[in-house]
């Protein structure tokens, strides 16, 4: 078939995505289908300014020139249930349905997968997910969020996969022991915890243990966090900008922690990257990551803006109380069994079929 994919940038020095991740992977790993993808969003270093907003108003108008003059079996939107997301991709996706054209919503969690959305928004995603629509959603717990909130009629449950080339060639032993190293990996903004990851590592450090802290992404708040964790950190810590390809593979074999005390999630790529390279995630039990990560079996659950919690998990792998090797060990088996790429395909060209 030929399919209409939409997401932002496939570029990670552009956006650091997980929706980006899923999608180049989709079009990475799928020969059956010929793809053509459509990119919406800004650029993260992009600030909202004028150029901004004429670009996004650009949109509407090549968005129905694909629609009325190409032929596309079927229009697979990707989109995170956030306020602008929503606004924004709302008149592409009800134009579409107008037009009677086959499509697959793709759900990307969002904030308002958990979080209340307003009266005027809540009647616009329901609208986006009513009737037969198919909808995709990253978990069971989603798909329930979808159904019981906005209403869907039609909902798949496809979790993210990654690929696993990379990671199935690595031996955890070299990692080494020598230093307790940590990696966050994401957006670089206050939802994603870092004021309370900032606090929790203070408490470690006075608790006497050591550690590095590796922080990767970009972001809104990039230069406020990249500065106080630096000042108070010093050569404990380590700003490592957008990484992929192999810097990225690198960073992911040296640590041994991976650190996401989000406040929201949907099912974050970089969770299964660092897992699949027996990194112990230390993370909140938020959006769909506890169907992932088993508390004390393949990681450590903590509460979001805990930093008491947070600074309690990480010490304990600090210290030797809970076992970093045989946590990692656990964490890497889980992705190797349950989020690789092939069984990915096959269930997501059965949805395309179903369409």
């Amino acid at each position: 078939m030929k399919i209409l994919i939409i997401s932002p940038s496939l570029d990670t020095s552009v956006n650091v995505s997980g929706i980006s991740s899923v999608v180049r992977l989709i079009v990475s790993n799928n020969p059956l289908h010929k793809y053509v993808h459509f990119q919406i969003g800004k650029p993260d270093a992009e600030p909202r300014r004028l150029s901004w907003i004429l670009r996004t108003l650009i949109l509407y108008p090549q968005w129905f020139y694909n629609l009325l003059f190409n032929k596309f079996d079927v229009i697979h939107f990707n989109l995170g249930l956030s306020r602008m997301s929503v606004i924004r991709d709302a008149p592409l996706i009800l134009c579409t349905r107008v037009l009677k054209r086959r499509i697959i919503l793709h759900v990307h969690g969002g904030i308002f997968m958990y979080n209340r959305a307003g009266k005027f928004l809540t009647a616009i995603i329901r609208k986006l997910v009513k009737g037969k629509i198919q909808v995709i959603a990253l978990s069971k717990p989603e798909k329930e969020m979808l159904i019981n909130r906005y209403k869907a009629g039609n909902v798949a449950v496809l979790p993210n996969c990654i690929d696993l080339t990379d990671a199935k060639g690595f031996d955890i032993n070299e990692k080494g022991n020598k230093e307790l190293s940590m990696l966050f990996m994401g957006r670089l903004n206050k939802e994603k915890g870092l004021d309370e990851l900032y606090n929790a590592l203070l408490s470690v450090r006075k608790h006497g243990y050591k550690f590095k802290l590796f922080l990767a992404g970009t972001g809104p708040d990039e230069t406020y966090y990249v500065s106080k964790f630096r000042e108070h950190f010093g050569e404990c810590f380590e700003f490592l900008g957008v990484v992929s390809g192999s810097n990225k593979i690198e960073v992911l074999k040296k640590c041994r922690i991976f650190v996401l005390p989000s406040h929201f999630e949907g099912l974050p790529m970089s969770l299964l990257e660092a897992m699949s390279f027996a990194e112990v995630p230390v993370v909140t039990d938020v959006g769909s990551i506890h169907t992932v990560v088993r508390d004390k079996v393949n990681g450590l659950l903590v509460k979001p803006t805990d930093s008491c919690d947070l600074e309690k998990a990480i010490s304990s792998l600090c210290s030797g109380k809970v076992s970093i090797g045989a946590l990692g060990l656990e964490a890497q088996k889980t992705i190797f069994n349950k989020f690789g790429p092939e069984l990915y395909i096959s269930s997501l060209n059965e949805v395309y079929s179903k369409v």
